[in-house]
């Protein structure tokens, strides 16, 4: 049962005066669009109602039809007024996981099939089976379309007539546009619509926004259980997915658990009705051929193939030695710093500008440029970023943009942003609610990067809990990542300052991964954690404290960051950061000019304690900044032996 607006209602049962003809029936034509209706459905009801009753020509009733189905679907109109407390809710069943593909190696089409479209036929069909069978033709768009719903004979009795006549022969009047087939068996003196469908035996998967070698070789790696691959003669190749499905029902969730599957490599969601025209083999198409490339490959059922991609792949030592680390394809920042998939956690002090900072490495890796020396990958070059925040008014954004935008200097590039950044400002969802919301977002927009802005308002639960942070964290979050390719960029607090000086001092190498509010699990998921802290009046310690050595920080002299520390402050223009000097440089340079090689390790700690003030028990500040003078000195080239 749909729901129509009476404004709908009234023009299929009334006759339209001249002049409103045509965008009566375009309006008509997105509501049942928009309520369910099939494309070809539709084209049946109103174009023999804007023929018969109106008075419009058949040709040009069916492109005002076809061109509001090319137009992106709405709510349907029973939903569009409804105002849920979530937008969103979880499925019922577990998603089938993201696979991915190697693509690199260009796959060459087989070799001809002879007879192929007797090969194709009984590969597709069964015996009295019917088979539709179209002649395309072009509009007035120069787009070709099926001009009617077909023409259903036995699979018999098509390939008699082709072998008296040939495939082309008997269709050669339709070589400039090719011709069509139905995907699935339909019965004689069809209106081709979805419900007349006899058997839901195929599913059409396509990808023509790769190139072909690219789609036959996702096809072929897939191990789909495909009856049937079809060069369309033009940009695409269609793959016949075998389903067997007993009913409806079960056809949609079968190609729905399909298409998901595929979604990253953006397969064609208009192929979904189980009495879709794909290309019949065999047939010439003006300048190309339609071809068939291959016939009862993959999975001998859909079942095997299910039940083989739900479980996680099982890899042996040789895919491992033979990976290509150098030229990683799910790089996106760094050296394999973060790769698709990943994660990494910013945390930082309450009101210090981490929203700032979160906006203008944004912004930064949006133009493929330096982040203090942190580079997206050389062949994706910019990424795409999502924000989601329940910080920030828009007020507060605004200032955080244009102050970005000021303070690097690059008004005249910021239209190249309009399509690399998206920002949410979102307090409703937490939780599930909160992942299946970006599940949404993520599917529209495509990001490389996905912030959101703070942690604690997204996770629904005690942070401090093992299993609240583990199930949001592991099972949530991860499956949503890995399933589209994005990295997570999580912005966190951190836990109140100790009381004690000595011991808010005390902290070196991994510590830094553990300030974080909250449960251990949250610094032992994130594969990379970036720390920022005030550590004078004004400035900032910009610290990558997990696998932070592959990030590519640069300090101030531009050499590799070693410990992989900057610091940072504010700029004087906008609200922007910029590198500062750090609170030791000039005590290190002091300490520096008073050495003389060979020098003891004993001798340069003293001469550490006289620059810093230290007590002789303070020997954890000691040796951090021994390493400090040690490091300044290897890089300077200066040979000491420090015993």
């Amino acid at each position: 049962m749909i729901t129509l607006p009476a404004k709908t209602l009234d023009f299929l049962k009334n006759r339209v005066g001249q002049g409103s003809r045509n965008q009566e029936l375009f309006n008509a034509a997105c509501q049942l669009r928009d309520a369910g209706v099939s494309q070809n459905e539709a084209v049946d009801a109103l174009v023999a109602k804007a023929r018969d009753v109106d008075g419009l020509e058949e040709s040009e009733a069916r492109n005002t039809v076809l061109s509001a189905y090319r137009r992106r679907a709405r709510d349907p109109i029973e939903k569009r007024d409804e105002k849920p407390k979530t937008r969103y809710t979880a499925p019922h069943k577990r998603d089938t996981p993201r696979r991915d593909y190697d693509l690199s190696t260009p796959e060459n089409f087989p070799e001809t099939i002879e007879n192929e479209w007797e090969v194709f036929l009984r590969a597709a069909f069964t015996e009295g089976d019917g088979v539709c069978v179209c002649k395309a033709r072009r509009n007035d768009e120069d787009e070709e379309f099926p001009p009617d719903a077909g023409v259903v004979l036995t699979r018999e009795d098509w390939i008699s007539k082709m072998k008296d006549r040939g495939a082309a022969g008997l269709f050669a009047d339709s070589r400039k546009c090719g011709l069509y087939v139905r995907i699935n068996p339909m019965p004689k003196g069809c209106k081709g619509l979805d419900s007349e469908v006899t058997n839901f035996r195929h599913v059409l998967v396509e990808f023509d926004t790769l190139p072909l070698d690219k789609q036959w070789s996702l096809l072929k790696q897939s191990g789909l259980p495909l009856s049937a691959v079809i060069h369309s003669g033009g940009r695409s190749i269609h793959g016949w997915v075998r389903v067997d499905a007993a009913n409806r029902a079960e056809y949609d969730e079968r190609r729905r658990i399909i298409y998901e599957h595929f979604e990253r490599y953006q397969i064609d969601h208009k192929n979904g009705n189980p009495s879709r025209f794909s290309r019949f083999p065999g047939i010439p198409r003006g300048m190309g051929y339609q071809r068939l490339l291959a016939v009862n490959i993959g999975a001998l059922t859909f079942e095997e193939w299910n039940d083989d991609v739900t479980l996680p792949p099982v890899r042996t030592p040789s895919y491992f030695l033979k990976y290509n680390t150098e030229q990683d394809v799910n790089n996106v920042l760094g050296n394999r710093w973060l790769c698709r998939g990943g994660s990494c956690l910013f945390i930082g002090q309450t009101g210090i500008g981490k929203s700032s900072l979160e906006m203008q490495a944004a912004v930064t890796w949006a133009f493929g440029d330096s982040f203090f020396g942190i580079r997206p990958d050389p062949i994706k070059k910019t990424l795409k970023s999502l924000i989601v925040q329940a910080e920030n008014d828009d007020g507060d954004l605004a200032e955080e943009l244009k102050g970005v935008v000021n303070g690097m200097g690059i008004h005249a590039r910021c239209g190249e942003l309009e399509e690399r950044i998206k920002i949410v400002s979102d307090s409703e969802h937490c939780g599930a609610d909160f992942v299946e919301m970006v599940r949404a977002l993520v599917r529209r927009h495509q990001p490389d990067l996905v912030w959101f802005d703070p942690l604690l308002a997204y996770l629904g639960g005690d942070i401090s809990s093992q299993e609240v942070t583990s199930k949001f964290l592991r099972n949530e979050l991860n499956p949503l990542s890995q399933k589209y390719g994005f990295v997570w960029m999580i912005m966190h607090h951190t836990n109140k300052p100790p009381k004690d000086p000595a011991q808010r001092n005390s902290f070196i190498g991994g510590d830094f991964s553990y300030l974080g509010q909250g449960a251990a699990e949250l610094s032992n998921w994130a594969r990379s954690i970036v720390t920022v802290r005030e550590v004078q009046d004004g400035l900032f310690e910009l610290r990558m404290a997990k696998r932070g050595k592959r990030a590519g920080l640069i300090d101030n002299e531009d050499k590799p960051a070693s410990p992989p520390v900057i610091h940072i402050q504010h700029g004087q223009k906008g609200i922007v950061w910029v590198r500062a000097k750090g609170p030791d440089d000039e005590k290190v340079q002091n300490v520096l000019s008073k050495l003389s090689f060979p020098m003891s390790r004993h001798d340069i700690m003293l001469l550490i304690q006289a620059e810093w003030g230290y007590s002789p028990k303070s020997i954890k500040q000691q040796q951090d900044k021994f390493n400090k003078i040690k490091i300044r000195c290897v890089q300077n080239g200066d040979m000491y032996a420090a015993r």
